[in-house]
C-alpha cells in the first residue's frame, strides 16, 4: 500500500505551454541516453511542444496532468498545484491506447501506476465501451516494462515504430482488460 494517492487531471488547452515545458523536461530525463540528439529534439518539436499538443488534442487525444498527494489528504487546489508527470491517450477499437506517460524521477517508487491505470479506466470524457488499456514502451525502458507487467499488463510482442524523418521505435506492446 502507498503513501500516496494519484489524481488525473485533465489538461485544459489553455494549459499546454506548461504542458510542453514539463514534457520536455521530462523527455530530457527520460531519452537523454537512448536517442541522438536530432531525435531528440524531433520527438520533442513533433511531439512535445505546445502545438504539437493543440494539434492532438483537436485530433481527439486526451491529455492528464498526475498528480501525487498524500494518502488521507483531501482533494483540494493545493493539493493539485504538485503535479508529477501526465500522460496522453486515445481511443480506438474499443481500447484506450497510452500515447505518452512520464513521471518527474523524483517522485517515482509511489506506487502510482496501478491507481492512475484504474482511474483511466472511468476517466468521464473517453467513449463507454472501452474494453482494454495498451501501451507501447520502447525496449530499453526495462523499468517501465516491469512496473506495468507488476500491475498485471501481459506482453504482445514487439514493434518497430516509425515516428517520422526516418526514426523508428523498436517497442515491446502490453495490454490488460479494463478494470470492471
Amino acid at each position: 500500500m502507498s503513501d500516496y494517492k494519484a489524481m488525473l487531471v485533465p489538461v485544459r488547452e489553455e494549459e499546454t505551454e506548461e504542458l510542453s515545458m514539463m514534457a520536455t523536461y521530462m523527455v530530457e530525463q527520460h531519452i537523454q541516453s537512448y536517442y541522438g540528439r536530432r531525435q531528440k529534439e524531433y520527438m520533442l518539436e513533433s511531439f512535445q511542444s505546445a502545438d504539437a499538443i493543440r494539434r492532438a488534442m483537436k485530433d481527439g487525444e486526451k491529455y492528464y496532468w498526475i498528480d501525487s498527494i498524500p494518502a488521507g489528504e483531501k482533494e483540494s487546489v493545493l493539493a493539485m498545484l504538485d503535479m508529477c508527470g501526465y500522460l496522453s491517450c486515445s481511443c480506438q477499437d474499443h481500447t484506450i491506447v497510452i500515447t505518452n506517460l512520464y513521471i518527474m524521477e523524483e517522485t517515482r517508487g509511489r506506487h502510482l501506476m496501478r491507481e492512475c491505470m484504474e482511474l483511466l479506466a472511468r476517466a468521464e470524457d473517453l467513449p463507454e465501451g472501452m474494453e482494454r488499456i495498451r501501451i507501447s514502451i520502447p525496449e530499453g525502458y526495462v523499468d517501465a516494462i516491469a512496473v506495468f507487467e507488476h500491475i498485471g499488463f501481459e506482453k504482445e510482442g514487439k514493434e518497430e515504430i516509425s515516428i517520422g524523418k526516418n526514426y523508428k521505435l523498436n517497442c515491446v506492446n502490453l495490454s490488460k482488460a479494463m478494470i470492471s
